[in-house]
């Protein structure tokens, strides 16, 4: 990747809405350069979205909990389920948002949860639920 692409990137990843003619300025280059880049870097794949990060305590989370769990055995297609239907209910009774859920993470975990929480009490009923 050459320095431009990944200074591009960069500038990208601090703040992906500002415009190619604003990003130009920033990197010393012209638009259409900036624009060039840009669409290529998508089309190859090396950016491959834009979003939005919210400001999670002005939304009134003040607790990012990470949890780790180990399975006792390997997961089978009954033990998602299982899981599945467990973290459905959990959505219904407690209102924290899960922002990742995955597999196969290491750290001798199986399963990592990361969610957020209003405050600690909002945390601790979660944990009763996990």
């Amino acid at each position: 990747m050459k320095d431009v692409e990944l200074r591009l990137v960069n500038e990208l990843i601090k703040n992906s809405r500002r415009s190619d003619r604003e990003l130009a300025r920033k990197l010393g280059s012209s638009q259409p350069t900036v624009t060039r880049i840009r669409s290529r870097l998508e089309k190859q794949g090396k950016i491959r979205e834009y979003t939005m990060i919210p400001d999670y305590v002005s939304l009134g989370f003040q607790i990012a909990s990470l949890t780790l769990a180990r399975l006792n055995e390997p997961m089978s297609h009954e033990i998602a389920d299982d899981i599945m239907k467990h973290a459905n209910e959990i959505e219904k009774n407690i209102p924290s948002p899960v922002i990742l859920a995955m597999n196969g993470i290491g750290l001798n975990a199986d399963y990592a949860v990361v969610a957020l929480h209003k405050d600690y009490s909002a945390y601790v009923k979660f944990m009763e639920f996990m």
